[in-house]
Formats: C-alpha cells, sequence, structure tokens
C-alpha cells in the first residue's frame, strides 16, 4: 500500500512497505513495486514448470538457464548422463552407447556447470 508523502524540497514521493506476497522469489519489505513486476515479467516463460524449478530459476536471475527433463526409472545422475548423449552435447558413437557410464558422463558435465536437481528436472546454468 503506497501514501504520497513530500521531502524537504517539495517533491512527492511514496513508499511501500510489503508485509505479506505470494510469488515464487523472495521479497524484500522495501522492494520497487516496478522492479517486482519486471522480475515476474522475467519468469513468465518459465510458468509451465513446477514450482521448484523456478524458484530455482529465480534464484539465480540473471543467468540463463537449460531445462532438462529427466527420465523416470533411473538415478538423476544417470538420467541426466542419458540425456547429454541424446541431444548431442556428448557425442558418443551409436554402437557405443551400451556400454557408457552415464554417471560418470554426468559428474564429468557437472564439474563445468552451475547445476540443481529439481524434482524430475535438472536446470542449469550458463
Amino acid at each position: 500500500m503506497g501514501s504520497e508523502f513530500v521531502d524537504e524540497f517539495g517533491y512527492s514521493y511514496g513508499e511501500y512497505f510489503i508485509t505479506d506476497y505470494d510469488v515464487l522469489f523472495s521479497v524484500g519489505e522495501y522492494d520497487f513495486p516496478q522492479s517486482l513486476a519486471e522480475r515476474y515479467d522475467s519468469l513468465e516463460e518459465y510458468m509451465s514448470y513446477p514450482d521448484e524449478v523456478i524458484r530455482v530459476i529465480a534464484e539465480n536471475q540473471g543467468e540463463s538457464p537449460i531445462i532438462y527433463e529427466l527420465y523416470a526409472g533411473v538415478t538423476d545422475e544417470e538420467r541426466l548422463g542419458y540425456i547429454l548423449v541424446e541431444e548431442g552435447l556428448i557425442i558418443v558413437p551409436e554402437h557405443l552407447r551400451s556400454y557408457i557410464d552415464y554417471e560418470a558422463i554426468r559428474r564429468y558435465h557437472a564439474l563445468n556447470t552451475g547445476r540443481e536437481f529439481v524434482d524430475r528436472y535438472f536446470v542449469e546454468f550458463l
């Protein structure tokens, strides 16, 4: 809720104090409403993902996320290894794919990126 005040030079200004909110990112008591709206708009393209994924993206504001949906039935590390090979980020000849340690591929990839496992998604930041 805003109120209009006048400073010692006669200019009017508004003060805002935020006590409650329902968004997927942290809000400070004195955050400017327009900057909050801009931050919300920057997350709009990710609103089809679960809330946990959006929170991770919001925490890493300013970085470009790549979101991978993981397969069911194997460990998170192994799922990511499969995705990295299928997307062509790690090149493995087709005839050798059944011999690959996909968890090791994930560990190798994780050393070079900012990353987070969230639910059935893997979010990495470039």
